[in-house]
């Protein structure tokens, strides 16, 4: 009986094992073909990916240098004004200073007429004109005194305004938003 069946077993057998090995085949040919497409796939996620945030940074870096450009032009801009102010406050100050010396000489000229008043009058008030010419000359040199450190203290306090207004503005031009 083995003997007559065994053709058509072996053949069925045959082909049986044919179609396995075949299927098989094409299922790993295509779990390959499926695997490289995507791992493909994944890599142009990722070159998209990568190549989105290079644009991103580069974008960045270039708004971030036209920032620091834009901050660059206003600290200039602030120190020529800055500049400018200084030289008109030392303008300022040579005139101040040419006031207090026309002051000093009208004092030293009141001094010297006090002076030449002082010793000539002979009267019964001699010791109330002497005390008025010490109480004049005494006058003249405290105003004396008092010009000079008036205008000291103008020339300080003009140069550190200047200084304070134009630190102002460089705070105002640096944290100024890119858009205004």
């Amino acid at each position: 009986m083995l003997s007559n069946i065994w053709k058509p077993l072996a053949i069925i057998s045959l082909v049986a094992l044919s179609l396995w090995g075949l299927s098989t085949w094409r299922y790993a040919a295509g779990y390959a073909a499926g695997k490289r497409l995507a791992e493909q796939a994944w890599q142009l996620k990722w070159e998209t990916r990568n190549r989105d945030e290079e644009t991103a940074r580069a974008n960045r870096e270039r708004g971030e240098r036209v920032e620091e450009q834009r901050r660059w032009q206003a600290m200039i801009k602030v120190k020529q004004n800055a500049d400018q102010q200084l030289e008109q406050i030392k303008a300022d100050a040579a005139r101040s200073t040419a006031d207090v010396e026309r002051l000093r000489r009208t004092l030293s000229q009141l001094r010297q007429q006090l002076a030449d008043r002082s010793p000539c009058r002979v009267s019964t008030v001699g010791g109330a004109s002497s005390a008025s010419a010490a109480t004049g000359f005494l006058f003249a040199d405290v105003l004396g005194e008092s010009l000079q450190r008036n205008a000291a203290l103008a020339a300080y306090a003009d140069r550190a305004r200047a200084a304070g207004l134009a630190c102002e503005r460089l705070y105002d031009a640096v944290t100024q938003s890119r858009a205004q």
